[in-house]
């Protein structure tokens, strides 16, 4: 079953190197998350650390989740607790668990897999493109670097293919689908007809005490809004960065630390003919493919053309209509026996033994050498000293967000003191509605941090709300108008269309009641219909998933209404807002079953059930791994 799964993903692979994007556009590296800058550790999972780096970064963005949600109302001393951190940890050796399992699975992601991923997510395109800089500001408001952005798609991708295979291999019996599909597939026929608003219009009178009554009862309605202005400090990583300067001994030692990063390793190009065998070939019929494998490569020996060879021969019918070529070849793009056995010939010319992999045999013809190219220090200086600035500015800015927290927190008079304790600057804002504004208040968190009760009516700092990442802003509100109601003559016109169509909705429910109540008296719909001068529309079969043509409320109505017996119709009706108030006949309920149902039903109740089942599976499989790994946890660092 993983094999399969794996087949699906033809390519995969985990190498990061920069030079096998083909998509117009560069991303910045993909190293893992794991390794990012530090030696101390703060966990091992069966010898394998995970950094503090990483584990401080895992409980800013938790922090920042919570806050996000919480607002003011969230303690910060919740996130000194023990329980806090070590569900932040648990969750990063569930991830590191998971990623090497996959990894020795075979499971992989490519960096061509992974760009073109990210090019075609729908959140990182305008206009029907990838739009670089949507995604620089996307991965910004993660929390994560860029790199470290890739790294999590990357793993979170491959994740995705594993419990991909754990859904692949549920068993749904033949009654638990039959269930599923005669609920899902049930059908209901009925007939209805609407009542709407506007035929009782005609007859709404609206006098001028009516207008002026509601206006006085809905005078929130009718305020321009009320208006803020603030000030705020904001502590970010980028301003940081000033601050740190590293040696030429740091950034020496820097590059050689990350030497792959400046390196394009070497890659090989190959010719192959391919002796195709099936997943599940005999011992017999994999003999006779390696018999007819060591011939076609003894011709080969023996002078004969390769390019005409796999043509005649080959089963991989891309490469065979071009001689055989596959083009370059990095380590890690194909399956591993394969890249060994290219990589094990020495000159351009060489052939390979019969090589063994999912597909057949292949016969390898080494065609050309690309060497590793590393890119010398002094031209990688200006990228490796902003690299290491903004990792140790990232670094610092951990260190700091702790106190800007708790000063802004602990001092909630004013931001004077956290402003003068880290050297910042008090900005102040233009003026701001609870709809936003220009500037810092165009963002929705810190609206809402400027209207929150604490903050408006209390004169309290804020909370530190992250803006992006690696940013904190804290705002405490300077001045403040109160909303103002709009005169009547301005809105009077408003009030009276607002006033004549809740009378006409009032009207046509009352109708609506009192046909129903004709209908469960013994009428039919058609005659109710007649007398009240309504359209019947129908009968009409209705499924539970229906979309179109019928109204949402009616949809429900239907299927929550009791079953019709005796040939005797189910009445009843449904709140349409403001398109009105409809009434029905249900008459037929038809089950589904497996015999009439649609092979996109079938696919849909198998999907539904094995998503159920393979996200249980998942779950206990990793919780098997744990119990499996050697996991230590140096609590002291937490």
């Amino acid at each position: 079953m993983l094999t399969t799964i794996h087949e699906k993903t033809q390519g995969w692979i985990m190498a990061v190197i920069l030079g096998l994007f083909t998509i117009p556009f560069a991303l910045w590296g993909v190293s893992s998350y794991f390794e990012y800058a530090g030696a101390t550790k703060v966990a091992t999972v069966d010898g394998h650390g995970i950094s503090v780096a990483a584990y401080r970064s895992a409980l800013e963005r938790q922090r920042a989740a919570l806050e996000e949600a919480m607002g003011r109302s969230v303690d910060p001393r919740i996130f000194d607790t023990r329980k806090f951190k070590q569900q932040v940890l648990d969750g990063l050796i569930d991830r590191m668990l998971l990623d090497r399992a996959a990894a020795s699975q075979g499971y992989r992601i490519s960096n061509t897999d992974l760009a073109e991923y990210i090019r075609r997510a729908p959140q990182f395109r305008s206009g029907g493109r990838f739009d670089l800089q949507l995604y620089r500001s996307f991965v910004q408001n993660t929390g994560y670097g860029v790199r470290q952005f890739e790294a999590r798609v990357r793993e979170q991708r491959v994740q995705q293919q594993m419990e991909a295979g754990f859904i692949a291999s549920t068993v749904i019996t033949p009654d638990d689908l039959g269930n599923l599909v005669r609920l899902m597939g049930e059908t209901r026929v009925a007939s209805y007809a609407v009542l709407k608003p506007q035929r009782f219009m005609a007859g709404v009178t609206v006098t001028p005490a009516q207008i002026k009554t509601y206006y006085a009862a809905h005078l929130d309605q009718y305020k321009t809004p009320e208006r803020v202005r603030v000030q705020y400090i904001e502590l970010s990583a980028a301003s940081l960065e000033k601050t740190v300067n590293p040696s030429e001994q740091d950034l020496k030692r820097e590059y050689e630390n990350n030497i792959a990063r400046y390196t394009t390793p070497e890659q090989r190009r190959a010719s192959h003919i391919l002796i195709a065998l099936p997943p599940n070939a005999s011992p017999q019929a994999a003999h006779k493919a390696l018999l007819e494998a060591q011939n076609i490569r003894t011709r080969l020996l023996h002078g004969a053309n390769f390019a005409r060879l796999a043509r005649e021969y080959s089963a991989d019918s891309v490469s065979a209509a071009k001689g055989g070529d596959l083009g370059f070849v990095a380590p890690g793009s194909l399956e591993k026996s394969f890249v060994t056995a290219l990589y094990g010939l020495k000159k351009p010319g060489d052939i390979s033994e019969p090589v063994r992999t999912k597909f057949g045999y292949h016969i390898i013809e080494l065609t050309a050498i690309r060497p590793a190219v590393t890119i010398p220090f002094a031209r990688a200086r200006a990228e490796v000293a902003a690299d290491w600035r903004q990792r140790h500015a990232i670094d610092r800015y951990y260190d700091e967000s702790d106190r800007f927290r708790n000063l802004i927190f602990e001092q909630s008079d004013s931001l004077a003191p956290a402003a003068k304790a880290f050297g910042l600057k008090v900005e102040e804002s233009d003026w701001f509605s609870r709809s936003g504004g220009p500037g810092i208040a165009a963002n929705p968190k810190v609206v809402a941090a400027a209207f929150d009760p604490d903050v408006l009516t209390q004169g309290h700092n804020s909370h530190a709300i992250r803006l992006g990442s690696h940013v904190l802003l804290a705002i405490r509100d300077v001045a403040h108008q109160d909303a103002s109601v709009r005169p009547l003559t301005e809105v009077s016109s408003q009030i009276r269309q607002t006033l004549v169509m809740k009378a006409a909705l009032a009207r046509a429910e009352l109708a609506g009641a009192s046909a129903l109540k004709s209908l469960r008296q013994g009428a039919s719909l058609a005659a109710v219909a007649k007398r009240d001068g309504l359209q019947v529309v129908g009968p009409v079969t209705v499924t539970r998933n229906q979309t179109q043509d019928l109204p949402p409320a009616l949809v429900e109505a239907l299927f929550v209404s009791g079953r019709p017996a005796a040939n005797r119709p189910v009445y009843g009706s449904a709140d349409l807002a403001t398109d009105g108030y409809a009434i029905f006949a249900l008459t037929r309920v038809v089950p589904g079953s497996m015999a009439s149902a649609t092979k996109d039903l079938k696919e849909r109740a198998v999907s539904v059930l094995a998503q159920r089942r393979g996200s249980d599976y998942f779950t206990d499989y990793l919780n098997g791994l744990r119990q499996k790994a050697k996991i230590k946890i140096y609590r002291k660092l937490l």
